[in-house]
């Protein structure tokens, strides 16, 4: 008799633990998917401004002005932060150079702190 009071009064903890590893492995889930999420946001993001400025290589396309870059630095604050919309701001005073295909240095170096996996 006595055994069956101490697995009854011994099951109510057990459970107690157990719900709570679910629960944290149900946030912990959910939090790895939301940064995956934003990631993928940010990535895309970072391909289309990429895409913009390699642009500037081919003489046939307009010019982007610096009020061009305005909705994209916009867009840059809410998914990274101030720092990337400055830096964004700044491509109208900046010249297009190195490879057609790949962006200076200067280019990626601000992005890279927030396009780590």
């Amino acid at each position: 008799m006595e055994h069956i009071q101490f697995l009854s009064a011994s099951l109510v903890p057990i459970i107690a633990i157990l719900g709570l590893l679910f629960a944290w492995l149900q946030w912990r889930t959910n939090e790895k998917k939301r940064q995956n999420e934003l990631f993928n946001l940010r990535y895309d993001f970072y391909q289309r401004v990429r895409k913009a400025y390699l642009s500037q290589h081919d003489e046939t396309n307009p010019p982007i002005l610096a009020e061009d870059w305005i909705p994209l630095a916009e867009e840059a604050r809410f998914l990274f932060g101030k720092d990337i919309e400055k830096h964004i701001s700044s491509f109208a005073d900046k010249e297009v150079s190195g490879h057609p295909d790949f962006p200076d240095d200067w280019f990626v170096k601000p992005f890279e702190k927030y396009l780590k996996l």
